[in-house]
């Protein structure tokens, strides 16, 4: 059966729960501090990525700018057939992608390695705060597939899954539109129905 849209769910914690949580389910803040950033990548821009018979398409809504005038990467890439969409704070994410780049993770299980690793260190570390990140990672090294990531660093694999403001009404479209013999056309024309009117950026990675 198709995986689009199935991962397991985090029960949300209510805001008074989490305003007054004793300190001892979690020292110096650390386990209150998962919580809020498992809020933050849901607030930001929609992000697709979905696998088609041929490849891995990404795609990202609402490209922004930082404040400095750079611009943001909607698609981070780290080879020709890699590359990924992430969702959350933004020095998360260009200190992410520093990591992958120092380290030169260019194979698709090295980057899936060093984003879990540096996602569940963060978490459990009493030293320095979780990176507000969610991840989709899109490959065709080999056979296509998508490797997705939340805050504390656990992973799964999905054929099609999407994170950000609009991401419910997104899966729902992709339970139903998703198939496995997708072609590239169609894929862009699910996409297309997706983002509707809303600006966005996209890539294909086709094998």
């Amino acid at each position: 059966m198709p995986r689009a849209g199935q991962k397991s769910e985090y029960p949300r914690m209510p805001r008074a729960v989490m305003d007054t949580r004793p300190g001892h389910f979690s020292p110096g803040g650390r386990l209150l501090q998962v919580e809020y950033a498992r809020g933050c990548p849901e607030s930001g821009a929609l992000s697709v990525a979905m696998r088609f018979r041929d490849g891995v398409l990404l795609a990202k809504g609402q490209p922004v700018a930082s404040e400095l005038g750079l611009r943001v990467p909607a698609i981070w890439w780290l080879s020709r057939t890699t590359a990924y969409v992430a969702n959350g704070n933004l020095g998360d994410m260009f200190f992410l992608h520093d990591v992958l780049s120092d380290r030169r993770s260019r194979t698709p299980a090295a980057a899936a390695r060093t984003i879990r690793n540096l996602l569940h260190e963060h978490a459990v570390r009493t030293d320095v705060r979780p990176l507000a990140l969610l991840v989709l990672l899109g490959t065709v090294h080999g056979a296509a597939k998508i490797v997705g990531f939340d805050v504390t660093g656990s992973q799964w694999e999905c054929d099609a899954w999407a994170i950000g403001d609009g991401s419910f009404r997104a899966r729902d479209r992709l339970i139903r539109g998703w198939h496995p013999d997708l072609n590239g056309k169609s894929a862009e024309h699910l996409l297309r129905c997706i983002f509707g009117r809303m600006r966005y950026e996209h890539a294909v990675l086709a094998r």
